[in-house]
């Protein structure tokens, strides 16, 4: 019985050693490499379900941070956009009244039409992109007035208000948009 433990030993330490061997270290080995998190915001106030929240970064120029001669950080220009999915599970219609992002960023619609009515048992997507086939514009939400740049990676908060159902805060992930 000797023999066999004296022989285990031997064979557990290669079984060990091996199976680390395939674990690299540093910073350019396969097991550090970072990944994004397929992470967004959600909440429910009242009768909405608000999901699949996320602000998405724009990928031209950065915006340069506010000063003297940009009080809103961005002389107007769009810093990124605003996605959601907006679940009316109630019974009664709700209105988007306000839509803040931030301290002081500013959401407009893409599309001056958009309504911002959810009837009970439906529901409203922001961000989807203009549908296949369609000439029409996108129902995308534009976001300007940060003081800074929106930085991939990071989280900012969302205000969302309604009619009937109050105020909502999330924080919610901004993503790096689309590469060109």
């Amino acid at each position: 019985m000797g023999s066999i433990r004296s022989l285990a030993a031997p064979i557990v330490a290669t079984v060990i050693a091996g199976s680390l061997a395939g674990c690299a270290a540093g910073l350019h080995d396969e097991t550090s490499s970072e990944r994004s998190t397929p992470y967004v915001a959600g909440a429910t106030v009242g009768g909405l379900k608000i999901r699949d929240v996320a602000v998405i970064a724009s990928t031209g120029t950065p915006v340069a941070p506010a000063g003297p001669s940009t009080p809103g950080g961005d002389a107007g220009e769009t810093q990124g956009s605003l996605t959601m999915v907006i679940v009316n599970s109630g019974t009664a219609a709700d209105n988007i009244t306000a839509v803040r992002v931030g301290d002081g960023g500013s959401v407009t619609p893409t599309d001056p039409t958009t309504s911002g009515t959810i009837q009970p048992g439906q529901s409203i997507i922001f961000g989807a992109g203009a549908p296949a086939g369609s000439t029409g514009p996108a129902n995308d939400l534009s976001i300007s007035g940060l003081p800074g740049a929106l930085v991939p990676g990071t989280t900012i908060k969302v205000t969302l208000s309604f009619q009937n159902a109050g105020d909502v805060v999330l924080q919610a992930p901004v993503l790096s948009g689309p590469r060109s």
